[in-house]
């Protein structure tokens, strides 16, 4: 009679530990993002290299990496088959899709692709705002989002209209303090009121390596604010990210001469109109940022990663934070964050999502 009691009992336990949750561990739940759904994208081509410099061989790929190992995930999308496509930059959509801006001479676009599948749809085209080589690609908190393309930048309603008009560039030839920047413009970026940070190379060593500001307001398109040369005439600016809660924005900038490959930190009054360099540079260690061709901030963490996408310092991705009071960066660990593969190559544009 005890054994049978005995064995009715194990049973009973077993099945509330199959069925029912008593036995089970507990399970932790964090409503915080973690590294471990989080990744960096990243996509291969249409890097710009300024004088002196050689920008790496495009993979054509759009790639993902694990934010704890620094090593690629998966390739999200291939456009090798693709002749003439090339992705030159990325922006979130959502959690499962993404944005690809394409250059493509036939055929320029912006396309979502699916982070899971590899598909994609067309999302915008439109030939004659996009007859330029398109660059750079930025959303804005309003649904518009710009498009820099050679020597201007288009900017697009939510809606996908042209702004301020069918016919019109959004941002062409600024003068006042922003002048002459009508060669390339390389970032881009919005500011918390809807201004538009931006960056331009030059051909050559010139004043004209500068990053400007511009009115948001598609009434006063192009309208300059306020404009900043760059550290030295053979600085050329190449990527920027705007942290709007501290109002700072840094930029980086890349030069055949090896000690203006540094980081700078600005300043932005958005109130003013203003912008202001910081005393020093926030990094100037050559043998870590040489070449630096895209940028990226994790809000969530707070750290900065900087891709060298010329063939100046490899291909490496490195990762710093950053003292908003110093107005410096530091780097994290002794190696890069993310060593050269083939999808390292001529980085254009990288952000932190799911």
């Amino acid at each position: 009679m005890k054994g049978n009691m005995l064995t009715f009992l194990v049973l009973l336990v077993t099945l509330v530990c199959t069925f029912g949750v008593g036995c089970q561990p507990k399970k932790i739940t964090d409503d915080s993002s973690t590294a471990s759904d989080r990744y960096l994208y990243i996509q291969s081509g249409g890097c710009y290299a300024p004088t002196g410099l050689t920008a790496s061989t495009a993979s054509k790929t759009v790639s993902r990496i694990n934010l704890t190992t620094g090593v690629v995930d998966r390739t999200v999308a291939d456009y090798t088959s693709a002749l003439t496509d090339t992705p030159v930059a990325i922006a979130p959509y959502d959690d499962d899709n993404l944005y690809v801006l394409v250059e493509n001479t036939g055929g320029r676009r912006i396309e979502i692709l699916n982070k899971k599948t590899s598909l994609s749809t067309n999302f915008l085209i439109n030939t004659t705002a996009l007859s330029g080589v398109v660059r750079t690609l930025t959303l804005g908190s309003d649904g518009s989002f710009l498009i820099s393309r050679s020597a201007a930048v288009e900017r697009f309603a939510s809606n996908k209209a042209r702004l301020p008009n069918s016919t019109t560039a959004f941002l062409s030839a600024p003068a006042g303090t922003c002048a002459t920047t009508t060669n390339a413009i390389t970032a881009t970026a919005f500011t918390s009121a809807g201004d538009i940070l931006y960056a331009h190379s030059f051909t050559g060593a010139s004043t004209n390596n500068r990053i400007g500001m511009t009115t948001g307001s598609t009434s006063a398109a192009s309208t300059c604010y306020n404009g900043v040369a760059a550290p030295t005439t053979a600085s050329y600016p190449t990527a920027m990210i705007y942290l709007p809660d501290l109002k700072h924005l840094l930029v980086a900038y890349s030069s055949s001469t090896a000690a203006n490959n540094q980081v700078w930190q600005y300043t932005v009054d958005e109130s003013a109109h203003t912008i202001t360099a910081a005393g020093a540079a926030a990094y100037t260690n050559t043998a870590v940022i040489n070449g630096p061709t895209a940028m990226a901030y994790d809000s969530t963490t707070g750290y900065v990663y900087i891709a060298n996408g010329t063939t100046a310092f490899a291909n490496s991705i490195e990762k710093f934070t950053y003292d908003s009071t110093a107005k410096t960066l530091t780097r994290v660990g002794t190696v890069a964050f993310s060593s050269p593969t083939i999808n390292h190559n001529c980085i254009n544009s990288m952000f932190v999502g799911k």
